[in-house]
């Protein structure tokens, strides 16, 4: 039989008889289209959809493949299968025999759509209205399921070639029922049991097949999907391979959250000692996101837990004006423990993609001085992250910093080992009028920032409005100018004393550092840190320099002298 006319405008197309190994793709893809399946394109060769597959399919339509194909005409042609489709794919033709005599005539009925490519055939069936099924593959003597969201190759990809075509469009197929998913299930896990006995080997047709329901145990109930490849090995049943198109639509870009601080799809914990700011930052940080387009604002959830009545009220008032939402304690009904379950439902269901929760305090969600509620907290976390989630956590420090003067985080090490990227937020004395802090990065994954500075005003008599309004970010000059000052302020007492001694004559490096730790009642070592950190030819961010002489002896003058230095 010839080909049928095929048309891009026509409203139905027959496939029965069409050879599409003579047909050109599009022509290929628009046929299926027509015959009602959601047709994708994929890279040539492999199984990789070449287009966003979620925002394809919203817009699928004749137009949007002619268009497709026009650009890229050695694409592959796949089909996502639809919430009322099933197909069941048979690796050999003892297989399939098995399945076509044994099983559909006893369960179900002839397939009206079929295609093969070399020993594998796939046949398409429509789902009854309750029918549930879930997509699994199998090894020796099983049935492959592709049910909803699988993606499937059609003819004449990678050589598939229809043998069977009695249906005019998808609606026609033979439709199957709840009991026909059972006994391809039931008989796919007496294979996989079969094959999982010591010693056993591949098991083919008909001695493989229950032909009656009853003929099998009881608790063998929709849907049991047991794989014959996991039955051979323990660990192959967590294998991600199949998943691949799942982590794709759930996982989210690598892309700026908060400023550089936060990344989407990442956990980041920011701690900070009470009242430096860290809230006050994080709403900035979210509010210039919002405004930016980087974040969506009816996916960011702040979890206010922190605060008192009129400090929620003012949050409340910017959540409304920039249309995120915000919870708090006692309010609606919510509280702490509601937000692990909300965590769970959203994993569970995989709606945790683009999801930006907020966690203001940490300490609020779980015990962090508890190894074990930061440990399954943190379990909790990591796997709303890998389902494209997205948590901000702020935290407090220790009262006492760390032996080398640095920041402690509060808690144990769980809440870190198991987050993307953690910082310290702490402030940097500048001695005027604003406050400013910086946030120092000691975790990090993917490309966030090591430091980041802003400033504020810190007077108390100012609206919050007014508040958000003065954060300003501070440059990396600006940040070194500041902390060099606030160095110098602290060794104050310090220079003045090491600058007499110069003066008065004590000026070679030995006898300054001796003179100068005796006067200010310090170690050597401490005296000598501070000469150094302040010897240089630079009048800007030095206060001293020395002149080299004889036998290599270094002899300090005041950078103010003109003279240079004597010998002391």
């Amino acid at each position: 039989m010839q080909n049928p006319e095929i048309s891009s405008t026509s409203a139905f197309i027959s496939i029965e008889g069409v050879n599409t190994k003579t047909i050109p793709l599009v022509e290929a893809a628009l046929m299926w289209f027509n015959f009602g399946l959601h047709v994708i394109p994929l890279h040539s060769g492999t199984t990789l959809p070449n287009v966003d597959q979620n925002a394809w399919l919203e817009s699928l339509s004749e137009d949007t493949i002619e268009q497709h194909w026009k650009c890229h005409p050695k694409d592959d042609i796949a089909c996502v299968v639809a919430p009322d489709m099933v197909l069941f794919g048979t690796s050999s033709k003892e297989i399939d025999r098995t399945f076509y005599i044994d099983l559909m005539k006893e369960h179900g009925g002839p397939p009206h759509l079929s295609m093969e490519r070399n020993e594998f055939t796939q046949h398409f069936y429509i789902l009854t209205p309750g029918t549930s099924c879930v997509p699994s593959s199998t090894t020796d003597g099983g049935v492959d399921i592709m049910g909803h969201g699988s993606v499937v190759l059609l003819a004449p990809t990678s050589g598939f070639e229809i043998i069977n075509a009695h249906a005019g469009a998808a609606s026609e197929l033979f439709d199957i029922n709840q009991d026909t998913i059972d006994c391809v299930c039931r008989h796919n896990a007496s294979i996989a049991s079969a094959l999982a006995a010591p010693g056993a080997k591949p098991v083919c047709g008909s001695e493989a097949m229950p032909t009656n329901l009853s003929d099998s145990p009881a608790d063998l109930k929709t849907p049991f999907v047991v794989e014959a490849e996991a039955a051979a090995h323990p660990l192959i049943r967590y294998s991600l391979r199949d998943d691949l198109y799942d982590l794709e639509r759930q996982t989210q870009e690598e892309r700026p959250l908060l400023g550089n601080i936060a990344l989407m799809a990442q956990a980041t914990v920011i701690y900070a000692k009470p009242n430096t700011g860290k809230t006050l930052l994080a709403l900035h940080l979210i509010i210039e996101g919002i405004q930016a387009g980087l974040i969506e604002p009816s996916k960011l959830i702040y979890l206010n837990m922190d605060d008192h009545a009129n400090g929620l009220l003012e949050k409340i008032q910017l959540a409304f004006a920039f249309g995120f939402h915000m919870l708090a304690d006692g309010h609606r009904g919510f509280e702490a423990k509601a937000f692990m379950a909300a965590m769970s439902k959203m994993i569970a269901t995989d709606t945790a993609s683009g999801t930006v929760v907020i966690l203001d305090t940490l300490k609020k969600f779980v015990d962090t001085m508890h190894k074990g509620q930061s440990r399954d907290f943190a379990k909790v976390i990591r796997q709303f992250v890998l389902k494209g989630g997205t948590v901000v956590a702020l935290s407090h420090t220790n009262k006492k910093q760390g032996a080398d003067g640095k920041p402690v985080y509060s808690g144990t090490s769980d809440i870190v080992d198991d987050f993307d990227c953690a910082f310290y937020l702490s402030e940097v004395p500048d001695g005027g009028t604003a406050r400013t802090v910086e946030f120092t990065n000691f975790k990090r994954r993917g490309n966030v920032a090591l430091t980041a500075a802003y400033s504020y005003s810190p007077a108390p008599d100012i609206s919050y409005t007014d508040l958000l309004l003065s954060v300003r970010q501070v440059n990396t000059e600006q940040l070194q100018s500041l902390k060099q000052a606030a160095e110098q302020r602290s060794d104050a007492d310090m220079i003045k004393i090491i600058s007499g001694c110069i003066s008065d004559g004590f000026n070679s490096k030995m006898t300054l550092i001796k003179e100068s730790a005796e006067r200010s009642k310090v170690s050597m070592k401490t005296a000598q840190a501070v000469i150094e950190k302040y010897s240089g030819p630079d009048l800007g961010s030095h206060l001293w320099d020395f002149d080299v002489r004889a036998r290599g002896q270094k002899f300090f003058r005041l950078l103010k002298d003109d003279a240079p230095a004597t010998t002391g």
